[in-house]
């Protein structure tokens, strides 16, 4: 993890263990351990995914006032397998090992999608620029309210 990284290190007891103000220090946000991705990934196949998913948002609305109430606390309604294989399909190796804003390129891939269509209709769009536009004022304002 790189946010470990930055931890002091002692020869003899090593680094320290994380708390959520070394993620605040680094813009990033805190999860408590049952709403973070390897544990919700490793559950097991008979654990209810869909109750799972619903307390890890609820344990991230905890740590952040500001997010409570806005959380998506209702992933029980879809199946066991659906949940599984999403988290299945955002666990390959080559999305664990991709660099840079990912979502951000996907967000553009979309747009782009878009774009053609509204093109062939007759409109005018420009993805790349609307892409990037929205990253800064997302990133903007996620960090603001942190």
């Amino acid at each position: 993890m790189a946010i470990e990284l930055t931890l002091p290190y002692h020869p003899q007891r090593g680094r320290r263990a994380l708390t959520k103000k070394d993620f605040e220090e680094q813009n990033a946000m805190f999860l408590p351990d049952a709403a973070q991705f390897d544990y919700l990934v490793n559950l097991p196949e008979s654990a209810d995914i869909g109750a799972a998913i619903d307390t890890a948002m609820k344990l991230i609305e905890d740590e952040y006032d500001n997010l409570k109430g806005v959380l998506p606390k209702n992933f029980s309604i879809f199946s066991k397998d659906l949940l599984r294989e999403l988290l299945r399909i955002f666990n390959k190796e080559v999305l664990q090992k991709a660099e840079g804003d990912l979502f951000g390129k996907i967000y553009e891939y979309f747009l782009g999608k878009f774009a053609m269509t509204g093109a062939q209709e007759g409109g005018e769009f420009h993805p790349h620029e609307l892409g990037t536009n929205h990253r800064q004022r997302h990133r903007t304002r996620s960090w603001h309210r942190l």
